[in-house]
């Protein structure tokens, strides 16, 4: 409305000042200068305010709707099989649809250590040892170790199948604390998928990792579970398709296909006590 009235002030300005200024009746020519100068003045002010008010308008009136912003917040883990991950502002743990699989295909891997003995296994880096853990029950423990440890077990060259066990931390003073599932990994470029599960935030997600390298997010970090428990870990892998679950809960669906064999192993992050039990492999490659 302003930019309006201004414009109407600056119209009636400029009349004036044409109409005092050509005018060539006889009289006092002093009061018709003055008078056309007042109108020009009138004109070019009113005008000049106009103008201002138009783009200023432009310039800060809000649009009619939101605007609404999408961010993206994958977590981020730096990390090769020895070097310290850094999660970073992980997704927030979501609800996801309760489902539950039933492994199939031939059972080609089973050890839950109750002789004593880890077989099949070997320890790469690590302080590894078969422990009871209180309650008469044998698993596979990784002691306070120094560095980030890892363990290759199972399959030599595994390629499509379906991977479970348990496993817990106790405690850790490592801030980005952590243990992992390693899937078609290869020894010597450091390159898999690496299941990660996040100790301080209690969440389990699927990253690939190329050549020791940062971890790339293929899920949210989904799920909380209580800081210390038990918890199964479950993947069933086809050619370029994961499926993970944790507790028999379903969790995240990826399709990578950069790594299609290798083997399998897992580890923990350095000054942390964790166990695992309960190792089976199903093969689905036939």
């Amino acid at each position: 409305m302003l930019e309006i009235a201004s414009f109407g002030i600056a119209f009636v300005g400029l009349i004036i000042a044409i109409v005092a200024l050509i005018n060539d009746d006889k009289g006092n020519k002093i009061v018709r200068y003055i008078t056309g100068f007042f109108g020009l003045a009138l004109a070019i002010a009113f005008g000049y305010l106009g103008f201002s008010s138009v783009q200023f308008s432009t310039l800060y009136t809000l649009p009619s709707t939101p605007v609404s912003t999408q961010i993206s917040s994958p977590i981020s883990v730096a990390s090769n099989i020895v070097n310290t991950p850094s999660p970073t502002n992980p997704p927030q743990p979501t609800a996801v649809e309760a489902v539950s699989t039933t492994p199939t295909g031939k059972l080609v891997f089973s050890d839950d250590f109750e002789d004593g003995l880890a077989h099949g296994f070997s320890f790469n880096v690590g302080n590894w040892q078969v422990v009871d853990d209180g309650t008469g029950n044998k698993v596979l423990e990784q002691n306070m170790s120094s560095d980030w440890t890892n363990a290759s077990w199972g399959p030599s060259n595994f390629s499509d199948g379906i991977i479970e066990l348990r496993l817990r931390v106790i405690s850790s003073s490592d801030p980005n604390a952590g243990t992992w599932l390693g899937i078609r990994y290869h020894s010597a470029s450091v390159t898999g998928y690496p299941v990660f599960y996040n100790f301080p935030y209690n969440c389990v997600n699927l990253n690939y990792q190329e050549n020791g390298g940062q971890y790339q997010a293929l899920s949210g970090c989904n799920m909380q579970f209580p800081k210390g428990a038990w918890i199964t870990i479950q993947v069933e892998v086809q050619g370029a398709n994961f499926q993970l679950f944790v507790n028999g809960d379903y969790i995240a669906t990826a399709s990578d296909s950069r790594s299609m064999q290798g083997i399998l192993n897992i580890g923990t992050s350095p000054n942390t006590v964790a166990q695992f039990d309960d190792f089976k492999v199903w093969d689905l490659s036939n």
